[in-house]
């Protein structure tokens, strides 16, 4: 119907715009020293896991706003009365992951970002000059820790929204 194609745009947007945030993450991985300068690596580097968080959030809390909207209206307690859900009540789960994982990517970024090391192999040739290396992104270990705490938080909180998406999925199996 009508009123059904209505509500649909604005998640398969907000799908869309996830899907193709999430596979940009592969673009910066691309970048090294050899055709970037230093700080564009590193910029490059803390891109990587704004882009997959950014994504992976908008994905699943797209899905999981779509589910629970069906699942209000098809489970709801008087299902001869006629209920609204709007929009703004099935985005707050959206605004809620996306600020809690903005608040820990910009500490992340602030305090320990992730740059761009590249380290000499061990392999050398008749000068001693190394005939291989590695690039890759680290966090600079130190007085300010690691990335570890910010990994382990991104992923509760992606993993949260991914369970929350299996939840409400599995509450709608059973609707024809």
């Amino acid at each position: 119907t009508r009123v059904v194609k209505a509500s649909q745009s604005l998640f398969l947007f907000l799908l869309c715009m996830g899907v193709m945030i999430f596979a940009s993450t592969m673009i910066p991985l691309g970048v090294d020293d050899e055709n970037h300068s230093l700080a564009a690596c590193n910029i490059a580097c803390m891109s990587v896991p704004w882009l997959f968080s950014v994504g992976f959030t908008l994905i699943f809390s797209t899905l999981f706003s779509k589910t629970w909207r069906v699942n209000r209206l098809f489970h709801s307690p008087n299902k001869f009365m006629r209920m609204k859900v709007t929009k703004k009540d099935v985005i707050l789960p959206l605004v809620i992951l996306m600020v809690m994982n903005a608040v820990v990517l910009a500490c992340w970024t602030a305090l320990n970002p992730l740059v761009y090391v590249r380290t000499d192999g061990v392999a050398t040739d008749l000068w001693n000059r190394p005939t291989t290396s590695t690039g890759v992104c680290k966090s600079i270990s130190g007085h300010k820790g690691n990335a570890l705490p910010y990994v382990i938080l991104i992923g509760l909180i992606d993993l949260g929204a991914l369970v929350m998406a299996n939840v409400q999925a599995y509450i709608a199996r059973d609707i024809e």
